[in-house]
């Protein structure tokens, strides 16, 4: 347990406790603001083809970076996880059951 009160530390909500807002708050886009890729454009999918013109220069690094050697350890590593998990007690329901699940 923290020996600071609250009005010490700070409220972890921004200003949920009361104090005035900061000057980052006043840097944030309203939360109802509407992107481009969003707005009525008048064509057939037109915020979809603005999206993908948006995101086209990254669509490969995408694909690259899903075989780094990092995300390919962390993919064998939850599958692993799981399916050892599977194996394991299927096997002793399977026992308990004589097979029949």
């Amino acid at each position: 347990k923290s020996v600071f009160s609250l009005n010490e530390l700070g409220q972890p909500n921004g200003n949920a406790g009361g104090g005035a807002a900061s000057a980052e708050d006043e840097d944030m886009p309203a939360p109802h603001e509407l992107g481009e890729e969003l707005k009525f454009t008048g064509r057939f999918c037109g915020g979809l083809w603005l999206d993908i013109k948006r995101k086209v220069p990254w669509f490969l690094s995408d694909f690259y970076e899903g075989f780094h050697i990092q995300s390919i350890s962390a993919v064998l590593f939850i599958y692993l996880g799981c399916i050892t998990n599977a194996i394991t007690f299927g096997g002793l329901l399977g026992d308990a059951t004589d097979n029949y699940q």
